[in-house]
């Protein structure tokens, strides 16, 4: 459920990243597959003529800002224009199942992990120890069962499945990156004490990158838009599970189509 990487201004930067950083540790109960090659050799290299899923809508439903449609858009005429082949594709999955199956193990998880620290620190867990919305999932985690922990586990497997035989028709998934043009911290702040506010909130902003956490396929998020404020818009791009390789290929061509490493917000230039 958890991202682990850099965010950087080049593809290049990110490949030599991911290759200083890849891989399982001793013990580790998941891994993705064996590496060809460094992903920094990806970087340059053609990326074939990729099928792409164009998805405008997510699986929740929430409304997605117009000005994210067009950065999304405007990245599938580039896609087809390097010679790739879009399709307007809707993603398999039930917004609900996933939904309750993905709060059930972030709050296990967070519920776990803060009581092991407790522990290290000889007392019990305080409210204020925590930030609000951090103490929700303690609550709900405390109240889960066993039974719904493994119910939760086996929805994100069978999600896994149902997108790795999407996979099987297209390369790539091609989204807006979030539901939104960049927004000032407000509700979805974690030290918001409205749940259900931070929980709406969080549900508009990012509607798309929900799926890849719980099935660990790769994601790339590359600036393609920019707003007439001079804010980037996100574009992302999803491949199927332990394929990196397409993503640094593709990225590749991406930016030397549409260089983007020189271009600042206003209020940073």
């Amino acid at each position: 459920m958890g991202v682990v990487h850099a965010l950087t201004r080049s593809v290049r930067d990110s490949a030599a990243l991911l290759d200083a950083t890849h891989g399982e540790a001793p013990g580790d109960p998941y891994a993705a597959p064996p590496v060809v090659r460094p992903y920094l050799q990806e970087v340059g290299r053609p990326p074939g003529r990729l099928r792409v899923a164009l998805q405008l809508a997510p699986l929740s439903g929430s409304v997605v800002d117009p000005e994210c449609i067009a950065a999304v858009r405007n990245a599938a005429s580039l896609l087809v224009d390097l010679g790739h082949d879009v399709e307007e594709a809707t993603l398999p999955g039930d917004a609900e199942v996933l939904g309750v199956a993905s709060w059930t193990l972030v709050a296990t998880g967070v519920c776990a992990t803060l009581r092991r620290r407790a522990a290290v620190l000889g007392r019990p867990l305080r409210e204020n120890d925590v930030e609000p919305v951090t103490w929700r999932a303690v609550r709900h985690g405390e109240g889960l069962s066993a039974l719904q922990h493994a119910d939760a586990l086996l929805a994100i497997h069978q999600q896994g499945r149902q997108m790795a035989a999407f996979h099987e028709r297209f390369d790539i998934v091609l989204s807006p990156t979030l539901g939104q043009p960049p927004v000032a911290l407000g509700p979805q702040r974690m030290a918001n004490p409205d749940g259900a506010a931070y929980a709406a909130a969080l549900l508009r902003f990012t509607p798309f990158c929900n799926v890849f956490n719980m099935t660990g396929e790769p994601s790339m998020s590359v600036p393609l838009h920019w707003t007439d404020a001079n804010l980037p818009i996100g574009v992302m791009m999803s491949a199927a599970f332990g394929r990196e390789d397409t993503l640094f290929r593709l990225a590749s061509q991406i930016e030397q189509a549409r260089p983007w490493f020189g271009r600042l917000p206003l209020d940073l230039a």
